[in-house]
This record gives C-alpha cells, sequence and structure tokens, in this order.
C-alpha cells in the first residue's frame, strides 16, 4: 500500500459519490485499509504501519521517530476508534471539500476564496491550520 494509490482511490471515490459521508464510506467500501491508510498521511503522518488481529486492524503512526496507535477498525462492524477518530473522519470531510467545492473557489479572487475556505472549515470544525496541513499533503499527490 502507498499513498498514492490510497489518495488517488479517494479522490476517485469522493469524485463518483459526492454526497457520500465516512460512516457510509466505511460500510460500503471494500478497501477500508487503504482509504484509513490515505487519511492518515493526509494528517501529515510520515509513516503508517497496519496491523491485523482477526477483526480489529489497527493503524500506527509517526511523525519523527514515535510511533503511536492512531485508529482502530473494526472491519466486522465497520468502526473505527482511537485517539484520531474525530480527526480522521474531519479530514475525510476536508479531502471531500478541496475536492469538490473548493476546486471551483481557486478561480475566485483572493478575498473571495479565502471566504470559502473559512466557510469550509467553520462547518467540519477544524483550523485553519489543519486546513493547511491537510491541503499540503493531500494536494501534494
Amino acid at each position: 500500500m502507498n499513498k498514492l494509490d490510497s489518495i488517488k482511490e479517494i479522490k476517485s471515490i469522493i469524485l463518483d459519490n459526492m454526497d457520500i459521508d465516512f460512516t457510509s464510506l466505511m460500510h460500503k467500501s471494500s478497501n477500508f485499509e487503504s482509504i484509513i491508510y490515505g487519511l492518515i498521511y493526509a494528517l501529515g503522518y510520515e509513516f503508517v504501519s497496519v496491523n491485523h488481529s482477526s477483526d480489529i486492524i489497527t493503524f500506527e503512526a509517526s511523525i519523527g521517530v514515535s510511533t503511536e496507535l492512531v485508529i482502530l477498525f473494526d472491519s466486522k462492524n465497520k468502526t473505527i476508534s482511537g485517539p484520531l477518530k474525530e480527526q480522521i473522519v474531519q479530514v475525510f470531510e476536508l479531502v471531500k471539500a478541496i475536492e469538490t467545492e473548493l476546486t471551483d473557489a481557486m478561480m475566485y479572487p483572493p478575498h473571495l476564496r479565502q471566504q470559502a475556505v473559512e466557510s469550509v472549515c467553520n462547518r467540519i470544525g477544524v483550523s485553519r491550520e489543519r486546513f493547511s496541513t491537510v491541503l499540503k499533503n493531500w494536494s501534494a499527490y
């Protein structure tokens, strides 16, 4: 599994199903592992490892030398838990906005573009810093 393939897959899913939310995506997707993997990278993590144990898939990630457990995915119930649960859902909503509504906003004058970004950040409940981090990591691919 690599970042580029994961991000391409997420982009394809978003463009094919613009109204899908994260929970529905986890229930419908057969490749949830790749989706979670790509979203963790979008948060700025440099390394992600995936471990399988019966119905639970664990995702460990690191920035720098310290690796930590960030997400647990129950493949039987199609649910996530762990320290980054809320951030993963938010980053999915952010990348969905980047790929859909904010694509058009790139053609707006700077002040209108900033208003569009602020509107998205407020709706999703993320800071501009988080938005910038996700945008940087997302648009690198």
